[in-house]
């Protein structure tokens, strides 16, 4: 008899499909099998607002990874909306890898956000910064609700002006997403180019978000609400010219009655960084304090054209939020960077969808190691679940990043079609990523593997 997997459910935040006003949204969705045997699923899409779900079931072949394009018409069947995307465990196998990638198109060019899969969060307090109203950007801010519903007090923090400028309480249903304009939250709070922190308080599981879109491009960053930590590590920040250039903002909170004295170290890639990185800087956060670090790279930590990972280490537990962009005439173009806690990095092997090469797009493949150096093999599958390429001799430096161009890390591999999903197997914590970059816009979207 089969006894169903203990393992907890996964929720996608938000999933659309809505025509908007001149300007459609959809999502696309990547599932993708990890093992070596076949797997059942069954997933529910709940739209905003109902308390039914609807229910598709999907079968995969070993290291098969299915694409949905415009998923909510092409799996679920359904007209224009947006709601949440459950994942209940399967009865038999591991979870399935998840990439999902929520977009606008406008002109023919695709602007989006890559939004992960992840475990409901159990009912507490959460933060959520480098949110803005302003001339150059505005934010969006969810909940998306665990199997029982939630209340969800918000508490907004502004700049260095101290504690609480407001508090609001609003009720989401089971499984349900809501999502509000921050000024509808807070009418008449928000300031020009003053940075904002949300303290959430959730009564039962669920997941609170937030999107910032740029005003002017119109492309949007999906940024998770967390717990504030002491020792973290930031995947990939830069300053560089690449295909394009890229730049990264760092929003750094302190939601806490006493001051707190920061240490943010760069760390190089390519480069053992176990005696030290390149760049240390130090700053104060003020009780209550919200600060971003604009061009963080070049401008706070006095270095130019160059990537690696960054080291943020405070006296006190602290909130933060990164986004790495390139800058064009027409606005920002970015990526959410999750930032880590340096406990949270694992030796466990990390199997990561929705690696594209095809139809304009491009693909770099990060391997992070928060301490010290780490041996890794890496495999690449095609959509088939057929192995394309693999390679044993990766060594990523301590402390250290390296990032790969697909073509780089396979050389001479077949390009997977119409996705690849890429196993890597370290001997040490490691962290894994993919940024998937679209041509039509240089729009990245970032997603790093559980």
């Amino acid at each position: 008899m089969s006894v169903r997997s203990p393992q907890p459910p996964l929720l996608v935040p938000v999933i659309a499909r809505v025509a908007g006003i001149g300007t459609p949204w959809r999502s696309d969705v990547v599932l993708a099998n990890p093992s070596s045997a076949a797997l059942s699923l069954t997933l529910h899409y709940q739209r905003s607002g109902t308390s039914t779900p609807v229910t598709a079931s999907v079968e995969l072949a070993p290291r098969q990874a299915v694409l949905h394009e415009d998923a909510v018409a092409s799996l679920f069947g359904q007209g224009d909306g947006r709601g949440s995307l459950l994942l209940p465990p399967p009865r038999e196998g591991p979870a399935p890898a998840v990439f999902t990638r929520t977009f606008s198109t406008q002109g023919g060019v695709r602007l989006g956000q890559g939004i992960a899969a992840a475990e409901p969060q159990p009912a507490g307090t959460y933060t959520l910064t480098g949110l803005f109203e302003d001339s150059r950007f505005r934010s969006n801010v969810g909940v998306t609700a665990g199997a029982f519903g939630l209340r969800a007090t918000f508490e907004l923090f502004r700049g260095s002006e101290g504690g609480p400028v407001g508090s609001v309480e609003q009720s989401v249903g089971p499984y349900d997403q809501q999502q509000w304009r921050l000024p509808d939250l807070f009418p008449g709070q928000a300031r020009e180019g003053v940075p904002m922190t949300l303290r959430i308080t959730l009564s039962g599981p669920g997941l609170p978000w937030a999107s910032v879109v740029d005003q002017k491009s119109s492309d949007a960053v999906f940024l998770s609400a967390g717990n504030p930590a002491g020792v973290l590590l930031v995947p990939v920040v830069a300053s560089v010219q690449g295909v394009v250039f890229w730049d990264t903002d760092l929003t750094l909170a302190n939601l806490n009655p006493n001051p707190t004295s920061l240490t943010l170290e760069f760390l190089p890639e390519n480069r053992d960084n176990r005696s030290g990185g390149t760049a240390t800087r130090t700053l104060n956060l003020a009780p209550w304090e919200t600060r971003t670090l604009e061009r963080l790279v070049s401008s706070f930590l006095g270095l130019t054209n160059t990537k690696g990972a960054l080291s943020v280490v405070s006296a006190r537990p602290v909130t933060t939020a990164c986004r790495v962009y390139t800058p064009s005439a027409s606005g920002t173009y970015g990526q959410g960077v999750p930032v880590v806690p340096i406990s949270t990095f694992s030796s466990q092997a990390k199997f990561v969808t929705g690696l594209r090469t095809r139809d304009g797009f491009r693909t770099n493949v990060g391997l992070v190691a928060p301490t010290d150096g780490v041996n890794a093999q890496a495999r690449l599958y095609d959509a088939s679940g057929a192995l394309l390429a693999q390679r044993s001799d990766l060594f990523i430096p301590g402390r250290s990043l390296q990032q790969f161009r697909f073509e780089d890390l396979f050389p001479g591999a077949t390009p997977p079609h119409p996705v690849g999903s890429l196993l890597v197997i370290p001997n040490g914590p490691l962290g894994v990523y993919l940024s998937v970059v679209d041509g039509t816009s240089q729009d990245p979207v970032f997603l790093m593997a559980p």
